[in-house]
């Protein structure tokens, strides 16, 4: 019983952790529209927001493309629209970066990646999936450094969201994190479809 217990609290938290995709309510539609002109104006459909559970003062802001698909564009902090990689380094030096250690400045950015720069259906892929890989694409787990300088480079693979398709995409990404936290260089260094 207590085994079972202990799982049920496991996953809530993973549940938890999670940020909930939503439509944005007018006022903060409003915020994402100041200084737009009439025909860039976007309308609620148009746009999903996260609140990352960890960086409580952080909206990120997507625009949805096509279908089904979004496009991180925006953040929010204290009512004040900006990029996603200036609020990231805002929120990582709210939760303690400038005086964290090498490992501690790793688990910031990974937590960073997975609540917020991921945050609208992208998933960090910590082990290999099945059948995953070909005599081109090899599987790699996460590689993390954090530099004497104080940045921290992360290289790992994404897991797309999913578009409504059977087939799985995934992309290998590199993730710079400047020293004072702010995400400086997101690049994808290879891409892999898994069929089903």
């Amino acid at each position: 019983m207590k085994k079972i217990f202990l799982l049920l609290w496991a996953f809530s938290l993973l549940a938890n952790a999670a940020p909930t995709l939503e439509m944005p309510d007018p006022a903060l539609l409003e915020l994402i529209n100041a200084g737009r002109d009439d025909k860039q104006v976007l309308k609620s459909d148009q746009v999903r927001v996260i609140h990352p559970p960890d960086f409580p003062d952080v909206t990120l802001v997507a625009y949805v493309v096509g279908s089904n698909d979004l496009l991180l564009g925006s953040a929010i902090v204290n009512n004040k629209v900006m990029t996603p990689n200036e609020a990231c380094g805002l929120a990582l030096k709210a939760k303690g970066w400038e005086q964290a250690d090498g490992q501690q400045r790793v688990n910031l950015a990974m937590l960073w990646l997975e609540q917020a720069q991921l945050g609208f259906g992208e998933t960090l892929v910590k082990t290999k999936p099945p059948r995953f890989g070909t005599n081109w694409v090899k599987w790699s787990d996460p590689e993390t450094l954090a530099n004497l300088s104080g940045s921290v480079r992360i290289i790992a693979w994404i897991e797309a969201r999913n578009n409504g398709s059977s087939t799985r995409r995934f992309h290998k990404n590199v993730f710079w994190f400047s020293k004072e936290g702010f995400l400086m260089r997101s690049k994808v260094v290879e891409t892999y479809e898994l069929e089903p």
